[in-house]
């Protein structure tokens, strides 16, 4: 039988995708492991475990793994640039009823500073509730299409 990632693990990653690592799919054991770009540097430098943090050197051990996999045993899990955050701000503006709301989102992710400025409007009408919801919804469905997409088995717990 095929290995089960948690769809959780999945969504997680998704969440705290960022521009200074990445997140890899262990296909033999389902663990999501969340590789920093300094891990992936120690790796690939090949330093010393005596001169890595202790927290780090088991990542460090992964990032090797996954610098070094031939045989696809690791998948590399959607970057922040393909996670797209301000298409679901702008999905999100656009579900507001209240067309003056609505209008002021959509205006506020126009432009530099567009997600502090977005935050901010969220706050100021108070939806952050909504937008959560919004949100984690958009990431559970990013997540099983991913899976799908990557001929990987989910379960939910």
């Amino acid at each position: 039988m095929a290995v089960q990632v948690k769809l959780a693990d999945v969504i997680s990653a998704l969440e705290s995708a960022g521009d200074e690592d990445t997140s890899w799919l262990d296909r033999e054991t389902g663990e999501v492991h969340l590789l920093t770009d300094e891990m992936m540097d120690y790796a690939e430098e090949g330093t010393p475990a005596e001169e890595i943090p202790g927290w780090m050197r088991d990542p460090v051990e992964v990032a090797k793994q996954v610098q070094e996999d031939r045989l696809h045993r690791y998948l590399e899990l959607p970057s922040k640039s393909e996670i797209h955050e301000w298409e679901i701000m702008d999905c999100f503006a656009s579900s507001v009823k209240n067309e003056s709301v609505q209008r002021a989102l959509r205006n506020g992710i126009r432009g530099a500073g567009a997600f502090s400025r977005f935050k901010q409007l969220l706050e100021g009408y108070d939806l952050w509730k909504a937008w959560n919801k919004f949100r984690d919804a958009r990431l559970r469905e990013m997540a099983i299409e991913w899976c799908k997409d990557s001929g990987i088995t989910w379960r939910e717990k």
